[in-house]
């Protein structure tokens, strides 16, 4: 809930049309609504979700919104500005102040509790320096410029948590 509290509190601030913060705010509100760190496909089942939830704004807000949680995976950059902003949004966490973030790493730990520890680290490891390694994290110049070096000092940290 603190991280679905934390993305809707970004949208106020961000450059955007009514009509796109308003989609972005659906999608964020849905993108984490299946959550099973045992699964491997909880935003495709967070979009189904919202796509039946949402109809009554007719398909083609819809069909953005299932876009913008697909998004959330992570596998590829987004083919859409607000997509980029979904993005940037989901991973403001890593930008922020020491404690949180720290906070957050213990969460995770805690939701994948049932994973060994050695198993565990070998992964996140691997997240989080494939992370680091990217030419930049953030999409978009409004995130670049306010969270890109902390995020990356955090990561840097993170790593060595670890």
């Amino acid at each position: 809930m603190q991280h679905l509290e934390e993305v809707l509190q970004w949208t106020l601030q961000l450059p955007l049309p009514a009509d796109e913060r308003c989609l972005l705010e659906a999608a964020l509100f849905y993108h984490d609504a299946v959550y099973d760190s045992r699964r491997h496909d909880n935003e495709l089942l967070s979009a189904q979700w919202a796509r039946g939830e949402l109809e009554f704004l007719g398909a083609e807000r819809v069909e953005v919104i299932v876009g913008l949680i697909l998004d959330t995976r992570h596998k590829t950059v987004p083919k859409s500005p607000l997509g980029c902003w979904m993005v940037d949004v989901d991973l403001a966490i890593l930008g922020a102040d020491w404690d949180r973030v720290h906070r957050y790493h213990q969460d995770v730990r805690r939701e994948y509790s049932w994973v060994p520890w050695f198993l565990y680290r070998s992964q996140r490891r691997k997240l989080l320096q494939a992370f680091l390694h990217r030419p930049q994290l953030y999409l978009t110049d409004y995130f670049r410029q306010r969270l890109e070096a902390k995020a990356r000092t955090n990561l840097a940290r993170l790593l060595e948590v670890l």
